[in-house]
């Protein structure tokens, strides 16, 4: 009897384990950008706001592996954008590669659960691209333009930290008067 009691003892220990080890390793154990952030402290008003449209983000958007992705509103200083969000790292990593084409008034932001230097590449891309860094206050502190797909592998490089990045077709930063110094509302 001893025997049977030890043996259920330690399966129910083993299925214990294997439960834990499971919710370990899942994709669940990875907060979400919206977990992240309303765990973050906050020191400052701009802050409050930045999270608050964030979390917003982060909540009310489709990203772009869903089979009809909404897009979401970025207003410029000459007009509005209407942009794919990447949020997730599978969403980061595929961005705009493969898309054949975006039209004029679309583009992808990039949603990074913290601010840091970031680096991009135009792997699989069939169309040239602006990239604009913004930081966490959704300032641009940098625009680099005309990115062409043949220019894979190299990589082009953040002018310093930044939160989103926002990918657009060649000539539409221009366009929309998205220069360094600007702030984006979204």
């Amino acid at each position: 009897m001893r025997t049977i009691f030890i043996l259920g003892a330690v399966l129910i220990g083993i299925g214990i384990l294997v439960y834990v080890a499971e919710k370990s390793i899942s994709t669940k154990a990875v907060p979400s950008l919206q977990e992240f952030v309303a765990s973050t402290t906050v020191s400052s008003a701009d802050t409050i706001k930045n999270i608050e449209s964030v979390l917003d983000l982060a909540s009310t958007t489709t990203e772009i592996q869903d089979q009809t992705p909404s897009l979401t509103p970025l207003n410029t200083p000459k007009g509005t954008l209407y942009v794919y969000v990447a949020k997730n790292p599978t969403t980061r990593e595929q961005g705009l590669s493969g898309y054949p084409s975006l039209d004029a008034d679309q583009g992808m932001l990039f949603i990074f659960p913290t601010e840091n230097p970031q680096s991009f590449w135009m792997q699989d891309m069939n169309f040239p691209l602006d990239i604009v860094w913004m930081d966490r206050y959704k300032k641009i502190i940098g625009v680099t333009p005309n990115i062409s797909p043949k220019t894979y592998p190299k990589t082009f490089a953040s002018p310093g930290k930044v939160q989103f990045v926002l990918e657009i077709n060649a000539g539409s930063a221009e366009k929309f008067g998205l220069r360094e110094g600007t702030t984006v509302i979204f």
